[in-house]
């Protein structure tokens, strides 16, 4: 569930509403939310309703917090992540990454980190093997087992575009490297809680609002509206906004 402030709920649906219901046909108002949420137990974090336009039911979630001061924290970390999307991208490998990194790689190792996590990825790509790892029985291992120290978590997915999410625990918070990385991984974290049918079913009804404490529209963030990793959403809906620069509103990733 998403705990923002009443006075920060106020300022997120006053920008994300008029969008919404100028696309849709709809007018909802901040005024409808109903604090008590459906009967039907669906996991949702706010619900408008009234009698002439029906329900809405939104999931939120925040993307990042201080952007610019992480970025500068965890510099080594996002150069990383940027050659390690570089290197996969031109090999036609197709993942969803979740890295959790429990300490700092030295300067010295870091192209070894990229290139031994890159091979482990394409590795098991080729293989067909990202739904469960053996490390101990196959080959692979000699190549998982130089990267293991600096990881508190791995996991690798089937995906149709090349996606990567990560977090530092040394740091505390998410890094990021552009938008289209920040987005993308507060969307696989609320993907990830998507796995039985039933929620499949539910999240059809709900619209997915992503909170961005940043400006999303710089080179990447213009093409965000025709990434295909938000064109298969199993949410009816998914939008962002910045309520960084409240002008630019909110969009609509998946259509």
């Amino acid at each position: 569930m998403s705990e923002i402030s009443e006075a920060r709920a106020e300022q997120v649906f006053n920008l994300f509403l008029p969008s919404y219901n100028s696309h849709n046909s709809k007018n909802f108002l901040y005024s409808q939310r109903q604090l008590g949420f459906p009967p039907n137990g669906v996991d949702i974090d706010f619900y408008f309703s009234n009698q002439k336009d029906g329900e809405l039911k939104i999931q939120h979630t925040r993307v990042v917090g201080n952007a610019d001061k992480e970025y500068k924290e965890d510099r080594i970390i996002n150069d990383l992540i940027a050659e390690i999307r570089s290197v996969l991208e031109k090999k036609g490998v197709k993942v969803s990454i979740s890295i959790s990194f429990n300490c700092r790689i030295p300067n010295n190792q870091k192209d070894l980190f990229v290139g031994y996590l890159c091979r482990f990825v394409e590795s098991k790509f080729h293989k067909g093997q990202l739904s469960s790892f053996n490390f101990f029985y196959d080959d692979d291992w000699c190549y998982f087992s130089k990267i293991a120290p600096y990881l508190l978590h791995f996991d690798v997915r089937e995906a149709d575009s090349l996606r990567i999410g990560f977090s530092t625990s040394f740091g505390g918070s998410y890094g990021v490297i552009d938008p289209r990385t920040a987005l993308l991984n507060a969307y696989e974290r609320k993907l990830g809680k998507i796995s039985s049918d039933s929620d499949k079913v539910q999240a059809q009804n709900i619209v997915l609002l992503l909170d961005c404490e940043r400006s999303f529209l710089d080179d990447s963030g213009q093409k965000l509206k025709e990434d295909q990793a938000f064109s298969k959403s199993p949410f009816a809906q998914v939008w962002v906004i910045s309520t960084a620069k409240p002008e630019e509103g909110a969009w609509r990733l998946d259509g």
